[in-house]
């Protein structure tokens, strides 16, 4: 049961939670204020019923909230720690150069077009100054292999993700890997 309350010319949609009352700020405009209020009562029914949306709390939630977890429930099942940087920087990596802020942003098309683009990164491996500096102005497209990397990782986030009931379904789970037979590096 939800009833309006008026304060101050501003109208205040409140319910019952356990012996609380809860007070949601509303409209000055009762015929507003009162759709607000039903509203408010056929979520709260639905939520009897057993009707609500169990993605809800997860849809605005930023992204790097979601990795952060991920990380960090990776590392309570003993993954190796070598392991769990491995992933949370590629899975950051992909968040940042496919303009991902939500869940919802996650999409085979984003992903495909990075992966089409994506440069790999050999300055790790330059053992001076000017060996590091030409990988730097030169860099190569990435090897297949390592694309595939970077699609494991997002399929791993992606299923975590669906079992903890933060997506409805996995965004990539069509994407196929790509043949890395042809160019080994």
């Amino acid at each position: 049961m939800a009833w309006l309350e008026k304060r101050n010319g501003t109208y205040r949609v409140c319910h019952r939670v356990g012996r609380k009352v809860k007070r949601i700020l509303a409209y000055t405009d009762k015929a507003a204020s009162l759709g607000m209020l039903t509203r408010l009562e056929k979520e709260l029914a639905k939520g009897k019923e057993g009707l609500t949306d169990p993605y809800a709390e997860h849809r605005d939630r930023p992204i790097t909230d979601h990795l952060a977890d991920w990380t960090n429930s990776l590392r309570q099942l003993g993954r190796a720690e070598n392991y769990v940087r491995t992933v949370e920087s590629r899975m950051k990596r992909l968040t940042e150069e496919c303009g991902w802020q939500l869940l919802a942003d996650i999409n085979v098309d984003s992903f495909a077009d990075w992966r089409e683009k994506a440069m790999g990164e050999y300055s790790h491996n330059a053992k001076d100054e000017t060996l590091l500096k030409q990988a730097k102005e030169n860099p190569e497209p990435m090897s297949p292999r390592t694309k595939n990397h970077y699609l494991e990782a997002m399929r791993s986030f992606c299923l975590w993700c669906v079992k903890r009931k933060r997506l409805e379904v996995n965004p990539i789970g069509g994407l196929e890997k790509l043949d890395a037979s042809e160019d080994v590096r």
